[in-house]
């Protein structure tokens, strides 16, 4: 399956690094949900329900990366610029 535009599937990156590092912070029974996740997308399934649930929670945990808000006009982007 090709890669998508942003580098990302299912909010977990592409690439082999990124992956690796997302791992390093996670406890050994999680690495075992994330590994499973991991093939999952490799083969171009979506993951479940309950991975998707796991997915956003490392999210909000701050495990997994999330990027910041991105604005589309730049008039947007001097208005809320951080002081």
């Amino acid at each position: 399956m090709a890669a998508s535009p942003s580098g990302k599937r299912h909010g977990i990156p592409d690439e082999p690094a990124a992956r690796q590092r997302i791992r390093g912070g996670l406890s050994d029974p999680e690495r075992a949900d994330f590994d499973a996740i991991i093939d999952k997308i490799d083969k171009g399934e979506r993951p479940d329900r309950d991975q998707r649930k796991k997915i956003r929670k490392w999210q909000q945990q701050g495990k997994i990366m999330i990027p910041s808000k991105r604005f589309k006009s730049p008039s947007d982007r001097r208005t809320h610029q951080n002081p």
